[in-house]
């Protein structure tokens, strides 16, 4: 998850960052990481979902 955003946080763009459903821990204690460095307020932002609003749910056949 680091690997994808870390460019951006290095250069001071701002990031959304939307974790799986089933792995929400690991974006908070990034985000923990990011705010303990001392980034600014909103350099990194963390949307979190439940199983119902995830996409891999929501067309998942049930045949599969």
């Amino acid at each position: 998850m680091i690997g994808a955003c870390q460019r951006e946080i290095i250069t001071g763009c701002t990031v959304v960052l939307r974790p799986s459903a089933l792995t929400p821990l690991s974006a908070l204690a990034l985000a923990e990481i990011v705010e303990d460095a001392g980034a600014p307020t909103g350099v990194l932002n963390v949307v979190l979902s439940s199983l119902d609003d995830d996409a891999r749910t929501r067309f998942r056949r049930e045949w599969v």
